[in-house]
């Protein structure tokens, strides 16, 4: 028997003993490294900038697993069946019903020209098809806009961290210049010369009224309404074996044990919620800008993978028209003192299998979500989306 075909076998013992636990530690050891550098196939060298993923991973043995194995994998990525709430913000329908109605007003920025909506697209995954976001300035901003989905479980927000509460993250864009440009003070203002919005406000926060923390908490609550978890996906897991492909079954499985994806993309919303730096070739310091330490420079915070097929371009920069590049990245990343170890385990090779794999986790959007997006588009005079669609591939090469 081969020697790799022995290691990958070792793996897939590890699973079944200790999930994804044992993998992990298996993987951050001298043993686990040399099962992604022999399992990866028959690719060879480092990438041009010191990448170490070789490309042939698509062209070894696949990881196989009896059916114990692979359940107590799946087991790992159940979705939760409820949704957090901070005890001081829980939702009800009219708090639903106002943040909703924020979501999608662009009363709210200096130019009246700006929703929430606008950078987080409902038919996009809420991302915006664009590598960096266009602000009230008419400018690129710094970073490519995050998606909104599945918020209700992190613990920090923003690639860089420097929010600890969706109720914070949420009215941070509006006062900032060079994003929404509306001053909060001349927000409450605005809003306040609407009956309607009065009345709404204080039928969901009585006795709190009309204020920037009111206008944080609904945008928060409709934001922790976006629960993404009804993906073909999500219908394996729960026991339908033709919701998705071989292809993406052992894309799955490759994920999990030699490609590494699961040491930062872990647990049922894809994500461990930290910081880590990707060797993205980038001057932006990310992290440590916020909380300069050890293992923060040039560091961002992992991306949930949920509907990941909908929100390219890809990463902080938006420099990835696809998730091919982005499979590509890993084969030839930039390698720098500040580079995460976990980079050291990541073997995706070709990743053609993966690929498959991440298409089956979108989950329909709401068709009234995609209806106030598309009279958003109305309301601003925007090109149909089909065209508008075409102009955003051809930005993000």
């Amino acid at each position: 028997m081969r020697p790799r075909h022995l290691i990958a076998i070792a793996a897939a013992l590890l699973l079944f003993a200790g999930g994804l636990t044992g993998i992990m530690a298996a993987a951050q050891s001298g043993e686990g490294q040399q099962f992604a550098q022999q399992g990866r196939g028959d690719g060879g060298g480092r990438g041009r900038r010191g990448g170490g993923g070789g490309n042939g991973g698509g062209r070894g043995q696949p990881v196989v697993l009896d059916a114990a194995q692979l359940a107590a994998l799946k087991a790992q990525y159940v979705a939760p069946k409820t949704v957090p709430h901070p005890a001081d913000n829980a939702p009800s329908a009219a708090r639903l019903a106002l943040g909703q109605r924020l979501f999608f007003d662009p009363s709210i920025s200096a130019t009246g020209k700006l929703a929430c909506a606008s950078c987080h697209d409902a038919r996009r995954g809420f991302s915006d098809g664009l590598e960096r976001s266009i602000g009230v300035k008419g400018t690129p901003l710094a970073r490519h806009t995050q998606t909104v989905i599945n918020l209700a479980w992190s613990k920090i927000f923003f690639w860089d961290g420097r929010a600890s509460t969706l109720e914070e993250q949420a009215v941070m864009p509006i006062n900032t210049e060079d994003e929404m440009g509306m001053p909060h003070d001349l927000m409450v203002a605005t809003l306040r010369l609407d009956p309607a919005y009065r009345r709404q406000f204080d039928a969901a926060y009585p006795g709190e009224g009309l204020g920037v923390a009111t206008v944080g908490k609904a945008l928060a609550v409709f934001e922790r309404s976006l629960v993404f978890t009804n993906s073909p996906f999500d219908r394996w897991i729960a026991g339908d074996e033709n919701a998705i492909s071989e292809e993406a079954k052992q894309g799955f499985i490759q994920f999990n044990t030699r490609g590494g994806c699961f040491q930062c993309h872990s647990g049922w919303n894809f994500s461990d919620d930290g910081f880590n730096d990707i060797g993205i070739p980038t001057d932006d310091l990310g992290r440590f800008a916020i909380a300069p330490g050890k293992g923060t420079r040039h560091a961002f915070k992992t991306p949930s993978l949920r509907n990941v097929a909908e929100r390219a371009p890809y990463m902080h920069t938006g420099q990835f028209a696809s998730l091919r590049q982005v499979i590509r990245h890993y084969d030839d990343f930039e390698r720098r003192a500040s580079l995460s170890p976990k980079m050291r385990n990541v073997r995706v090779g070709r990743g053609a299998n993966i690929i498959a794999f991440l298409e089956t986790l979108t989950s329909p959007t709401p068709p009234e979500l995609i209806r106030l997006q598309e009279e958003l588009d109305r309301r601003l005079g925007l090109a149909p989306r089909a065209t508008f669609s075409r102009a955003v591939q051809t930005t993000s090469r």
